[in-house]
């Protein structure tokens, strides 16, 4: 279950926003029926996802793909890639192709050892993404660009894409 994070606030797991009179007696008949509930604080961008052993604990849900045919999540890009064996970090941005339009373009790091190719990553994510999500190209990379944090600076990844357009 993905929740969102905020800061300065507490996030509790409840049935329904609290009433003083019937609280108990919700929170005891429906114990299973918990939905996430968060209190007032400043929304950060990110996500978290309560019990998963093999996704990151954090994803950025505010960022979005705009490609001609819709809206894409990274996250939801990356968790289809990361289904692959061999893929241990991956992110994507648009990119203008020669007809103005918009597609998608991801960036993969392979774990240690991993053999794969752009056309195998290709054929399997496109089986399991709608058309216009899946990305066209596929760049391997040693690293992403991080901050000290961690967060991948794709304004880094922008920049060495429009000079490698601007070069063509």
């Amino acid at each position: 279950m993905t929740i969102p994070m905020v800061v300065g606030a507490c996030t509790i797991l409840m049935l329904e926003r609290p009433t003083p009179d019937a609280t108990f007696k919700r929170m005891s008949d429906g114990i299973g029926e918990v939905k996430p509930t968060v209190f007032f604080g400043a929304p950060t961008g990110f996500a978290g996802i309560l019990v998963h052993p093999v996704l990151p604990s954090k994803d950025q849900v505010a960022l979005r793909l705009v490609s001609s045919a819709g809206q894409a999540l990274p996250a939801e890009i990356g968790k289809r890639f990361f289904q692959h064996f061999g893929v241990h970090i991956v992110d994507g941005i648009g990119i203008n192709d020669s007809d103005g339009l918009t597609k998608t373009k991801a960036f993969v790091v392979l774990k240690p050892n991993a053999a794969t190719s752009d056309a195998e990553l290709k054929a399997f994510v496109k089986d399991k993404l709608a058309t216009y999500k899946y990305p066209r190209q596929i760049e391997f990379v040693k690293e992403l660009p991080k901050t000290e944090t961690g967060k991948i600076q794709r304004f880094k990844l922008r920049a060495q894409e429009t000079q490698l357009q601007l070069v063509d």
